[in-house]
């Protein structure tokens, strides 16, 4: 899930940020407060992707003449069956038709093309999926390669490997209508056949509270309360909000699950240093600042910890009896959240990818 997820978001931020380092004349300086560094919406190759995503999740065959990206949605879908590629008339789409379906499956992969393939695919190896895309750009100007890249590296990597101020903004056309980052999720999770459970409303509403200087917290029924009360302010969102949040100007999606299994969310420990780090980053610039899930419980608070102890020196039981005290709603029933926040407090950190 988090693979396909990685393919297809990946893609799309690949092809925007490729077009804002057009647009900008070369790329962008990194941006981690405000609004972050993508100015454009991805172009015609995610549309094309999205455009087949929808024909193969309901069950019709890709076109023979789709393009390099437009085939990544159909690699997806055919990777769960282990299926080689469809009859296609571009043999770079067949090789990337290869090339992600193992990727999804393994991991890694072994290129055997040149030109834009053999680019994305270089770069793609990169640590980070920030670095696959930049240098990807630097080796040329094509956008197709930095969508290959991106959903090369968005495989390999995950979903949460994808900078969360790329990740919340990017947007594109998809048929009739603008696609944002939740499209793109919920295509993945069709192509994987992965059915999303919903959560029941909150039965309260909560917050928002200031819980530490400048830091305030609730729940997602209250966050339209913070927003009219600070229109400038930042809302850190750590689960799904739907449009509700489309028109305020400075937020973050960061893609974390409530569930303690190990697979459910990769890289944990570094999407909280990401999250930690776009707080200090908010707040240099005087905003105040949102943080809030669902139920205002579990992942809020363990955001609302992280940054406690990141600017003390408390330890994770310290820092959960403080929060505690000024957030009575805080939830440490995930273990392993608060194991993340006890291998932080003593200096070490977990292996990435978990």
């Amino acid at each position: 899930m988090h693979a396909a997820r990685g393919a297809v978001v990946g893609a799309a931020v690949g092809e925007a940020m490729a077009l804002t380092a057009i647009e900008q004349g070369g790329w962008p300086d990194a941006v981690m407060g405000g609004a972050g560094e993508l100015t454009c919406p991805w172009g015609s190759g995610v549309a094309q992707l999205i455009a087949v995503g929808e024909s193969v999740a309901r069950g019709e065959a890709p076109p023979f003449d789709v393009g390099v990206v437009g085939v990544v949605a159909a690699a997806i879908a055919d990777s769960l069956v282990g299926s080689g590629a469809p009859l296609l008339t571009d043999p770079d789409a067949a090789e990337v038709h290869g090339m992600i379906g193992d990727l999804i499956r393994s991991g890694s992969c072994s290129p055997q093309g040149d030109g834009v393939t053999a680019i994305a695919a270089q770069a793609a190896l990169a640590a980070a999926f920030e670095d696959a895309v930049r240098e990807t750009c630097r080796s040329g100007s094509d956008p197709r390669a930095a969508a290959l890249a991106g959903a090369f590296a968005g495989a390999r990597l995950g979903v949460t490997a994808i900078p969360s101020r790329w990740l919340t903004y990017v947007e594109g056309p998809g048929g009739r209508r603008t696609h944002r980052h939740r499209d793109l999720v919920r295509l993945a999770d069709r192509l994987v056949g992965h059915e999303v459970r919903h959560a029941p409303d909150p039965r309260r509403r909560i917050g928002p509270v200031e819980v530490l200087d400048g830091v305030w917290a609730a729940n997602a029924h209250r966050v339209p309360s913070f927003c009219a009360r600070f229109p400038e302010g930042a809302v850190i969102s750590m689960c799904p909000m739907g449009d509700a949040l489309d028109g305020h100007p400075v937020r973050r999606t960061f893609l974390i699950e409530d569930v303690a299994a190990r697979g459910a969310n990769p890289r944990l420990a570094a999407v909280v240093d990401e999250l930690v780090a776009t707080i200090a980053a908010f707040r240099a610039e005087g905003r105040q600042v949102l943080v809030h899930c669902h139920h205002g419980v579990s992942r809020t608070g363990l955001a609302l910890r992280a940054w406690l102890m990141e600017g003390t020196e408390l330890d994770e039981s310290a820092a959960t009896s403080e929060v505690e005290a000024r957030w009575p709603w805080l939830s440490t029933a995930n273990e392993r959240f608060t194991q993340l926040l006890q291998q932080r407090g003593s200096g070490t950190r977990a292996p990435a990818p978990e």
